[in-house]
């Protein structure tokens, strides 16, 4: 297996995430994307323990927020009650209409989209933008104490358009 090549900024990130998630008895383990294998995240019971594992194939601060994210809503909506399930997140499958009907992976989705931003500011934010210049990103990301790329990248998943220009750094640090 190939090993995973970070600088030093994103691996104190991944530490101090990793770190606070075990203080709650949570597993994360960090792992170079297979070969041929779209995999973004996955969460199983490992012991005792429920466990996350993430590919960072994008290494980017807004997939990285929204995959963990994901996989704590796998954690808390259903494997809490349920040992034996184990949730794969696949690129492919994300596509697929059976996933977007899916109502544990729309659990998740939903946990993911809403625990750092809470639905009704982002409505309210979403709906009066047009531009969503990074003035306003910043803005509202300071006073929603989050990262300015986490908002940029939810725009650009709403709008289905990566392209859009902006200063904000994306980089997991």
């Amino acid at each position: 297996m190939q090993k995973l090549i970070l600088d030093t900024n994103v691996i104190k990130t991944l530490k101090k995430v990793k770190s606070t998630l075990a203080d709650y008895g949570i597993k994360l383990v960090y792992q170079k994307k297979p070969l041929q294998a779209p995999v973004d995240g996955i969460s199983f019971w490992s012991d005792n323990n429920p466990a996350i594992g993430m590919s960072l194939r994008y290494k980017r601060l807004d997939n990285f927020a929204f995959t963990l994210f994901h996989e704590l809503g796998h954690i808390f909506e259903h494997l809490l009650n349920n040992h034996k399930a184990e949730f794969i997140d696949l690129d492919y499958k994300a596509q697929s209409s059976a996933y977007k009907k899916d109502p544990i992976e729309k659990e998740a989705n939903q946990f993911a989209e809403y625990h750092l931003i809470s639905k009704d500011n982002w409505k309210a934010f979403y709906q009066k933008n047009k531009t969503y210049c990074d003035n306003e990103i910043i803005a509202f990301a300071k006073a929603n104490k989050i990262h300015p790329c986490i908002v940029r990248g939810k725009i650009s998943f709403k709008r289905n358009n990566y392209r859009i220009r902006s200063a904000i750094d994306f980089e997991i640090n």
